[in-house]
């Protein structure tokens, strides 16, 4: 249901993210990508989990935020 991938919103207010980090919360190997639009005062980004043979999956994550 989340084509576009699922969104975090951010749990603390930026001015300017500086790193995105993302990673997959399983035992078997899954490659975390996210997708995060660089403006003043974001609230959030989104995240796509894949196979190593790049096939879309679902699964668990954790993410870390910093920036001022």
């Amino acid at each position: 249901g989340d084509a576009s991938g699922t969104t975090v919103s951010f749990n603390t207010p930026f001015i300017d993210v500086q790193s995105i980090t993302v990673t997959a919360g399983t035992t078997s190997p899954l490659i975390a990508v996210y997708n995060f639009v660089d403006e003043p005062y974001p609230s959030g980004f989104k995240v796509l989990l894949f196979t190593p043979s790049g096939v879309r999956t679902n699964g668990t994550f954790s993410w870390t935020a910093r920036g001022v």
